[in-house]
This record gives structure tokens, C-alpha cells and sequence, in this order.
């Protein structure tokens, strides 16, 4: 397998995040020489994701509202480049030894935590989050590849609502005024809650979740 070289002007990180990509969808049957500029396109993407989410936490909070805009946009832009990256490649690990290497991976914290919350919230909150109702063979494949998702998947629908929350908790000192968390409600688009029916999922939880 000859694996293509992430473009100069990709930082250290990024280089590394980048050849880790290609590797997957490599492995997967996909021609990474086709996509290349889609993967620089895909980390870059990233990096300014975890600068604005880091960025967010030290500012003002006259200028709180502007920098959670722009972490909700970054974080839309990633979650697009995802979907076309990986579009029509196969990442189920193709046999009984690559599974199970993969879920002591996955025990072990090596998945990137992201990929797999990402993930798991495209098929537990797929309607908000405007993806087609999961199928038996899409829960088969998500709890394959991410077994042990923990529970912030499964608590906020997208990544801006779990960041939104802990912020807003945090800032109140844990008691949050109405006025707040309807403002929140209203910059997310809605909260986990809004859309939730615990007896229709509850059958396709990760074993010991408690919802």
C-alpha cells in the first residue's frame, strides 16, 4: 500500500492527523490519492475547530455569543468534510481479529473521541441532526466501530450543546436563570430533551447506559 505525503504547509499535527486519515480510508478500499485535498481540507478544518472551542473559554462574556457562533459554524464545516471523506468507504473492520483489535483500541482511549462521539450521534440523534433513520445495520455498525462511547453522545445531540451546557453551568456557578438556557436553546437549535423518547431507543443503547 503506498500512502501519498500530507502538503508542506500542513502543521506537525495536522501532518500526523493527516497521514492517520489517509491510513483509514486506505484500509478501507478508497483511492487516497483522490481525496488528498479533501483530507488537508478535512484537518485544517479541525485544528480551527479546537483553536475557537479553546479560544472560547478565555473570552469576555460581552464577546461569548460571537465566539460560540463560531464554533457552531467550524464544528458545522468538520461534520461536512467528515461526511464527504469518508462517503462510500468501509470502516467495519473486515475480520473477527481487526474487530476485536479495534474495540481494545477503543477501550484503551486510542479512537479519537470526536470521530466516535460523532458518530454515535448521527444514528441516536438522527433526526435533528437531519440524517435518514438509522437501520439495524447502522446501530450494528456504530457499536462495532465505537463500543465504548461514554455517555456524552448519548446526553447532548451535538457537540455545540455539550459545550454550550458545561459553559453555561460553569458560568452560573450551576444555576442557570431561564432567560439563559432559552437563549441557549434558541442559538443550538434545541436541546437533546426536545427531541428524546427514551422507549424508542432504548433498545439500541451501549450495555449500562442509564437512559
Amino acid at each position: 500500500m503506498t500512502m501519498i505525503e500530507p502538503p508542506s504547509n500542513l502543521s506537525r499535527s495536522e501532518k500526523k492527523a493527516f497521514r492517520k486519515h489517509a491510513k483509514t480510508l486506505a484500509n478501507a478500499g478508497v483511492d487516497v490519492s483522490l481525496r488528498a485535498d479533501l483530507i488537508a481540507d478535512f484537518v485544517r478544518s479541525d485544528s480551527r475547530l479546537q483553536a475557537l472551542r479553546e479560544a472560547e473559554k478565555a473570552v469576555e462574556p460581552a464577546s461569548k455569543l460571537a465566539a460560540s457562533r463560531a464554533t457552531t459554524t467550524a464544528s458545522a464545516e468538520r461534520r461536512r468534510l467528515h461526511e464527504l471523506l469518508y462517503r462510500g468507504a468501509s470502516t467495519a473492520p473486515r475480520t473477527r481479529a481487526e474487530r476485536v483489535k479495534k474495540a481494545i483500541a477503543a477501550s484503551a482511549g486510542e479512537i479519537d473521541k470526536t470521530e466516535a462521539h460523532e458518530a454515535w450521534r448521527d444514528v441516536f440523534w438522527w433526526r435533528p441532526r437531519g440524517k435518514p433513520k438509522p437501520t439495524a445495520q447502522d446501530w450494528e455498525r456504530v457499536r462495532a466501530n465505537y463500543p465504548n462511547p461514554g455517555m456524552a453522545p448519548l446526553v447532548w445531540w451535538c457537540a455545540e450543546e455539550e459545550a454550550a451546557w458545561k459553559g453555561l453551568v460553569k458560568a452560573s456557578n450551576g444555576n442557570p436563570t431561564r432567560e439563559a438556557v432559552e437563549a441557549l436553546r434558541a442559538r443550538i437549535g434545541g436541546f437533546a430533551s426536545d427531541w428524546l423518547a427514551p422507549s424508542a431507543v432504548n433498545s439500541q443503547l451501549p450495555k449500562g447506559s442509564c437512559l
